[in-house]
């Protein structure tokens, strides 16, 4: 019993590839090695579109913990900053009910001289940490 059939395919070829299809075609290849061909050729595809999915999946999980890492690292700046404004604070607060209590300016200069030179560091640390936060990472949400 002999079986016919015909396939028609459409798709942009380049006239090379046409070439190509046409010798096929005219060899008579049989139908299941064609299809098996194309099964394979599938297979492939289908075995790279998982591999780019589980790639970008990969991607968007590091993207996620690199978020959390810097918003981490802003919020331990913030602590920093919040703690070293508030010793200042303090130290600024002790000198003055020094004052109201009668010292003299000469007794806390010490202690002045010491806060002074805790705010310059200050304004340094918060210029450093500035100066050398990337500016994408600053965007980031």
């Amino acid at each position: 019993m002999d079986i016919s059939f015909h396939v028609n395919v459409v798709f942009g070829l380049t006239p090379g590839t046409e070439q190509v299809f046409s010798k096929l075609i005219a060899l008579a290849i049989p139908p299941v090695a064609v299809t098996e061909t194309l099964a394979r050729i599938e297979s492939k595809l289908d075995a790279a579109t998982t591999r780019e999915s589980q790639q970008m999946s990969k991607m968007s999980d590091e993207v996620a913990l690199l978020r959390r890492d810097v918003q981490d690292e802003k919020t331990i700046n913030a602590s920093a900053v919040t703690l070293l404004n508030g010793i200042n604070d303090r130290i600024a607060a002790a000198v003055e009910a020094a004052k109201a209590a009668g010292a003299t300016d000469e007794e806390v200069a010490a202690i002045e001289e010491l806060r002074v030179g805790l705010a310059s560091d200050n304004a340094a640390l918060a210029k450093a940490v500035t100066d050398n936060t990337p500016a994408a990472a600053a965007a980031l949400p």
